[in-house]
């Protein structure tokens, strides 16, 4: 569909993903920047057994986000409890196929943080199925923002995407093209917000400094 769409000479300007080599204007969220933002978050609850839940790894912004979540557990010291969940799909039935067997086997993890939408509905479906209460029993942070995040309770907290930065920025670069801008690929970054709402609380099990001290032991 690019090559179609690079053949036509109409304007494109492609958002969220780009692929490999790609020389499209494009607009990305800083991933990294917004995982590692979520992860520090859960982090300064008190949480180490932090279970990344994300869908296809073969995404540059779900393998990003991934290594935004990697790279706060690092900079803390807790690289011993990484815990990387692929659903494989970006899929609700994916996501609760792998990770219901996690919340109800031993060794539950504190909280959860999906990287997508989709993700998010799969993790609420297995909390409830695994017959646990949020966030009494589990925190959960999501990745982008809906408005049914505050259409239930607890409401969810969330890193949430620019939506408005990404169509300014989108619409300026289309402009520049219209008016005959021949400069080399335009591109541009913009940054998640974090939103604290309901779903993540303070851990109530051992508190970072013990698990400091045990991921370095």
């Amino acid at each position: 569909m690019l090559d179609d769409v690079r053949q036509s000479g109409i304007p494109t300007v492609l958002l969220d993903r780009v692929p490999k080599g790609s020389d499209f204007d494009h607009v990305l969220l800083d991933n990294l920047a917004a995982a590692r933002e979520g992860t520090r978050h859960l982090i300064s609850l008190g949480h180490r057994r932090i279970l990344l839940l994300a869908s296809d790894p073969n995404l540059r912004n779900i393998r990003e986000r991934i290594e935004g979540y990697r790279e706060a557990l690092a900079e803390t010291d807790l690289s011993g409890f990484e815990n990387v969940l692929m659903a494989g799909r970006n899929e609700t039935e994916h996501a609760r196929q792998v990770l219901l067997p996690v919340l109800t086997g031993p060794g539950r993890p504190s909280a959860l943080f999906a990287v997508t939408q989709t993700m998010t509905v799969g993790a609420l479906q297995s909390v409830w199925q695994a017959g646990l209460e949020l966030p009494k029993d589990i925190s959960l942070l999501a990745f982008d923002d809906s408005e049914w995040f505050t259409a239930l309770k607890p409401f969810v907290s969330t890193v949430r995407q620019p939506t408005d930065d990404f169509a300014d920025q989108a619409w300026a670069m289309l402009m520049a093209r219209l008016n005959n801008d021949r400069s080399p690929t335009l591109q541009s970054e913009v940054h998640g917000s974090l939103v604290i709402r309901e779903s993540t609380i303070p851990c109530r099990g051992s508190p970072v400094s013990e698990a400091v001290s045990q991921a370095a032991s």
